[in-house]
């Protein structure tokens, strides 16, 4: 509330008095046709906003002077204060992340003393939810606040995995992994044939296998993991027949030979001891031929 005290003086410009103010008569606002009421005090004004007071007075001689007005502000609202929705970020960096942000107050009346918002915009924000607080007071000490959060997430990982099929060669099948934009992932394997969990150990004999590389993730990234299929084929032995090779009977001796990626001989030609000439065709016995040992042999 604001309390309105008027003075008014009858001199003659140069300190001599005349014949005194009678009588002064003020209005708050209204239109130029509303009445005056004669001032005989403070009087109050409560009401929030701009108001004008007009005022003008009549002398002991009977003469009235000019009117005079004056704006008077009252400001008894709170400042606006705008500030944006909730932010959420995923981190940059261990530390967190680098955040700018827009807010913003005014004041129609008194106008805007400070204003301030804390953490500031363009400071870095740590892993995890920051509430922003931003505080306005306008000239006449009216405050108001608002606040919104920040969230700053653990960064995505994106691990990939390239499996490692092929044909049985007595060597261990690794694949290999990346993840972007982070560390390493751990490769575990596992038997599909033989249901069974080889771990980090990497396969060696003909089957059917899944590799799983996992990223446990870190102090800012999210983990994340990808899978592959693959098979390692059977090899064939490489027997060779010697071309004068005796065949006696209807099973032919065992012969054996060395596993290295080769594939068989096929078929061989050659005379026996009763001068026939004999082709040879040569095929496993055994369910398989991606490992080491001796095999029979059928012609």
């Amino acid at each position: 509330n604001v309390g309105v005290t008027v003075t008014s003086d009858d001199s003659d410009g140069l300190g001599v008095a005349t014949s005194g103010v009678a009588a002064s008569y003020y209005r708050v606002d209204g239109a130029a046709t509303d009445a005056f009421v004669p001032y005989i005090g403070t009087f109050t004004i409560s009401a929030d906003g701009i108001h004008t007071v007009y005022l003008y007075s009549v002398d002991g001689a009977g003469n009235v002077g000019d009117v005079q007005s004056e704006v008077i502000k009252i400001d008894k609202a709170a400042p606006t204060v705008s500030v944006p929705a909730d932010i959420t970020v995923e981190a940059t960096g261990a530390s967190g992340a680098v955040i700018s942000y827009s807010d913003s107050a005014t004041d129609g009346l008194s106008g805007m003393a400070a204003f301030t918002s804390t953490p500031t915009s363009g400071s870095v924000f740590a892993l995890g939810t920051t509430t922003v607080t931003a505080t306005a007071t306008d000239a006449a000490g009216n405050t108001a606040t608002k606040t919104f959060n920040v969230t700053v997430k653990k960064a995505s990982s994106t691990t990939t995995v390239t499996d490692a099929g092929g044909t049985y060669n007595g060597s261990a099948f690794a694949a290999s992994s990346t993840v972007t934009g982070a560390g390493a992932a751990v490769l575990d394997y596992y038997d599909n044939t033989i249901s069974t969990d080889l771990g980090a150990t990497a396969p060696i004999g003909a089957g059917s296998y899944t590799v799983t590389a996992t990223y446990a993730g870190d102090a800012w990234h999210n983990g994340s993991s990808a899978m592959a299929n693959f098979t390692i084929s059977k090899a064939t032995l490489p027997i060779a027949v010697a071309s004068d090779m005796m065949l006696q009977g209807s099973t032919p001796p065992p012969l054996t030979g060395t596993v290295n990626g080769t594939p068989f001989t096929g078929s061989t030609t050659f005379t026996n001891a009763q001068g026939e000439t004999v082709t040879v065709t040569l095929s496993c016995s055994a369910s398989s031929t991606s490992s080491a040992g001796v095999y029979a042999i059928n012609a």
